[in-house]
């Protein structure tokens, strides 16, 4: 089986908040693409950094509807291989995948061989150009945040637009998510409260059964349409966070069924569940909110306009 090697650097990083509300920076990832360069059927933008990321793919044309091997190798700045990545979120390695339509969305793990390749398996639907972004953390460095461009052969399935979404409400397997904003609109470059309240579809009560999905309660994945901005958010603790759940609110979306939320009190549940997020620019992003519910991983997509 043939397989392809391609060689780029690692690309684009943007400012996140986990859950203890602190920012991640590394001072030798690049904030902004400076240049892109393409081999055979895959893409890579390119910044200078400490670290780069060489992805082969068996076959190495990858076709639509058949695995895919993805095998990752990184290197630091001697051309080493570094084997030695902090587990984060009970992970080496998170690998987010999306088309660059933003319509599909696979959040995937490769493990580790002994040699210190990262590999994984992935069947991609529909051809066309599908972006990679590879999330990591080597041993007494910062986060890293590698992004490529694959070519998928095959049936491209139609594009479709980003439209913002009018009513930040999404309902997927009985369960019903409300996105309540700490502010009138959302701003970039500044610092915002998202809540997401999780509720019972059918009897609108919170949903108190939520289970930890690699290690905590949510995980939100942000990504702005030009594909350039990414940002990966965990929760934050309970206290950390500046909206309450009120009796008011608890079972609706607001005034006029939208997210936005500006109440105040006391109660609160497990049900509702808080990040801090910051916009890079402003524009058009889709964000992806993961819950586990009953042994079972449950994705609620929001498109959102930033000004």
């Amino acid at each position: 089986m043939k397989k392809i090697l391609l060689t780029f650097s690692v690309v684009v990083f943007f400012v996140a908040c986990d859950n203890a509300n602190k920012s991640v920076s590394n001072e030798n990832v690049a904030k902004s693409v400076n240049s892109s360069i393409s081999s055979n059927n895959y893409t890579s933008d390119k910044t200078s950094t400490s670290f780069q990321v060489d992805l082969v793919t068996s076959p190495a044309e990858p076709k639509a509807g058949e695995p895919v091997q993805l095998t990752f190798f990184i290197r630091n700045s001697k051309g080493e291989l570094v084997k030695n990545l902090q587990i984060v979120h009970e992970k080496k390695m998170h690998l987010l995948i999306v088309s660059e339509d933003l319509q599909e969305f696979y959040h995937i793990h490769p493990q580790q061989n002994s040699d210190g390749k990262l590999e994984v398996s992935h069947v991609f639907p529909y051809g066309g150009n599908y972006r990679i972004f590879a999330d990591f953390t080597p041993e007494g460095a910062s986060q890293v945040i590698d992004q490529k461009t694959l070519n998928v052969k095959g049936p491209e399935r139609k594009t479709e637009k980003l439209v913002p979404d009018e009513k930040l409400e999404k309902e997927v397997e009985n369960i019903k998510v409300i996105l309540k904003i700490d502010s009138e609109e959302l701003i970039a470059n500044k610092e915002l409260t998202l809540g997401f309240d999780v509720l019972d579809s059918k009897s609108g009560k919170p949903v108190t059964n939520l289970e930890k999905y690699l290690g905590e309660l949510a995980h939100f994945v942000v990504i702005s349409e030009d594909l350039r901005d990414f940002v990966h958010v965990h929760p934050m603790s309970e206290d950390d966070s500046s909206m309450k759940r009120t009796d008011h609110d608890e079972h609706s979306g607001g005034d006029n069924g939208h997210s936005h939320h500006h109440g105040a009190g006391n109660k609160k549940t497990k049900a509702m569940v808080y990040a801090h997020l910051r916009f890079p620019r402003a524009g058009i992003y889709k964000l992806w909110a993961e819950f586990k519910r009953e042994g079972k991983v449950i994705i609620f997509p929001f498109v959102l306009k930033v000004n």
